[in-house]
């Protein structure tokens, strides 16, 4: 009764059991921001009981496709199609489909993480670069910035050259005086140094204004009796001022404050005088 034994072994060496692939490698699973081309992550390897012969990652709809767009597969290598930027992604998610090649297949959604690479700043700004020839040592001309992808956060500034370079001094990321200046413009190479090491430098013109001042005539004669206009002489040097405030004093003992325009006497021996409203040039300005 039954198969003759030769039948038994024919049937028993046709009988074949093929496992499924019970998990997907990514080794890497990263890579560095502004990767050069092929941007390539990493090697997909397929985890197997009985080791397929071969076999052949494809990239699959499913839950964790939401970046499938972003990658290519390239026989066992999964490369992004274009080189990556952590501020403006810093992960991906892929599913990606294995088949050994005998019927059997698995898939899984796989994290790509981005890496951040201190990448070099692109800018220096200062708020102010104006400053009037009569500062004194320590007063701020403005502070620096970085403009940097990364964030502004560690840099460290220096003067490393320039016309300026002996009239100013940087103190943390403040520009101030150090020395008496003159009217004119100075020049100041400035190098903004980040926490990973890089650089950037930038030519900066401060501009130094001459000081508008005001000076009342010496030696003015009066008759007794008579009045006087006091001459009060403005000189702008290249400022634009629209207020102008002064106080003229005298003795009251043998003067008499008699009015002028824009002028008051407050208290006996003050003159008060103030201008408004328009550019006020150089000039004589008359109490």
């Amino acid at each position: 009764s039954g198969l003759p034994a030769a039948d038994c072994a024919t049937l028993g060496a046709a009988l074949l059991v093929n496992y499924n692939s019970t998990d997907i490698t990514l080794a890497p699973a990263s890579i560095d921001e502004n990767a050069p081309s092929p941007y390539t992550v990493g090697t997909l390897s397929a985890v197997d009981a009985d080791g397929g012969p071969t076999y052949t990652f494809t990239k699959v709809a499913g839950i964790g496709d939401g970046d499938n767009a972003a990658f290519v597969i390239v026989g066992n290598e999964l490369r992004l199609t274009a080189s990556p930027d952590f501020e403006d992604k810093p992960s991906y998610s892929v599913r990606v489909k294995v088949e050994d090649g005998r019927g059997g297949s698995y898939e899984k959604a796989l994290t790509v993480t981005v890496n951040n690479m201190e990448e070099p700043p692109t800018d220096i700004t200062l708020t102010n670069a104006v400053v009037a020839e009569t500062a004194s040592t320590g007063t701020v001309v403005g502070s620096f910035g970085i403009v940097d992808d990364d964030g502004p956060a560690g840099y460290s500034f220096a003067i490393v050259g320039g016309t300026g370079d002996p009239y100013f001094d940087i103190v943390g990321n403040e520009l101030q005086v150090a020395a008496p200046l003159s009217a004119g413009t100075y020049t100041l190479i400035v190098q903004a140094t980040g926490p990973g090491g890089l650089t950037i430098s930038e030519t900066f013109t401060i501009t130094v204004e001459d000081t508008a001042y005001l000076s009342i005539a010496d030696n003015l004669i009066v008759r007794k009796g008579s009045t006087i206009a006091v001459p009060v002489t403005y000189a702008a040097n290249g400022n634009t001022a629209t207020d102008l405030v002064f106080d003229v004093t005298y003795d009251a003992a043998c003067l008499t404050f008699q009015g002028g325009a824009n002028a008051t006497s407050p208290t006996p021996g003050t003159v008060h005088v103030t201008l408004s409203g328009a550019p006020i040039a150089s000039g004589d300005v008359t109490t």
